[in-house]
């Protein structure tokens, strides 16, 4: 006893005092814990992605209703205008008339944006040489970017990247991502885009040193209707329809950005496909 107070001092019984043997105890169920909250976190993200993704295809759902009406009407108003325009005389109501024909191709190619995000076309897979379509597209970035602020540099195998997509809607995605990208900078900036093969994916990612996107408008990023100008990034139609086009081949896109820091978009594409003999992309 101290101060009138039992205290107990060894277990004799158990051999060890009572606190080392909760201890033992909390020890023995720790890693049980550990696993049990990663499994739960792993869970989380996953029910995270697949509530997105449901979002997403719901919104493609009502993207597709919504393109078809206003196209009709919208050829309407585009044909009557370029009737009225052939018979036209005077200056201000040509001008007027060009406008509104204008806009009408303008609204016309978003509606087509959207129905691409809606309802892209099937892909009409065939291997191809991944690393050379990313080659191509860096040059071509570089050609227009050339005279600007804007320097962009590619890190590309030397050994060709096998894969079986779609080239043209490929294309598509990546382009739509370095337009992003290059919007982003404005006029002075630094565009990294890398090809790496990692396991059973191959891994496109392209990365800015723009303003980043600020968390509250990271996962509306992908919405074709989010426009992201006033986070300080024009985002549009681009990567929705990217987000499209790498989903119905089977992959994912990953967007990753720190406001001030830049932002790192990277396409997984599964490596179905990667390796074949170069014999099977030719008949010689």
């Amino acid at each position: 006893e101290a101060e009138g107070k039992p205290r107990f001092l060894w277990d004799v019984e158990l051999g060890v005092c009572p606190g080392e043997q909760l201890i033992r105890q909390i020890v023995d169920v720790l890693p049980d814990l550990v696993g049990k909250l990663r499994d739960l976190s792993e869970l989380e993200a996953r029910f995270t992605e697949k509530l997105e993704r449901a979002a997403l295809d719901a919104l493609a759902e009502f993207s597709a209703g919504a393109a078809h009406e206003l196209n009709n009407p919208l050829a309407i108003i585009s044909g009557r205008a370029q009737l009225l325009l052939r018979s036209e005389t005077s200056p201000d109501r040509r001008m007027a008339l060009a406008t509104i024909i204008a806009q009408a191709r303008r609204a016309h190619e978003m509606l087509a944006d959207l129905r691409l995000f809606a309802r892209p076309p099937c892909p009409e897979p065939r291997i191809i040489d991944l690393a050379e379509l990313v080659k191509n597209i860096g040059h071509e970035f570089r050609k227009e970017t050339e005279g600007t602020g804007i320097s962009l540099q590619s890190k590309v195998p030397e050994t060709p990247v096998f894969c079986e997509v779609d080239p043209v809607q490929i294309r598509v995605a990546l382009e739509a991502i370095c337009r992003n990208a290059v919007e982003a900078l404005g006029e002075s900036g630094q565009i990294h885009i890398e090809l790496a093969c990692e396991q059973n994916e191959v891994v496109i990612r392209v990365q800015d040193n723009g303003p980043g996107i600020s968390s509250e408008y990271q996962p509306l990023v992908f919405h074709p209707f989010f426009s992201g100008r006033s986070a300080g990034r024009g985002l549009g139609f681009g990567l929705s329809k990217a987000w499209r086009i790498v989903q119905i081949h089977g992959g994912r896109l990953e967007l990753h950005s720190v406001p001030g820091s830049g932002t790192l978009v990277v396409v997984r594409l599964p490596c179905s496909g990667i390796s074949r003999p170069l014999q099977e992309t030719s008949p010689n």
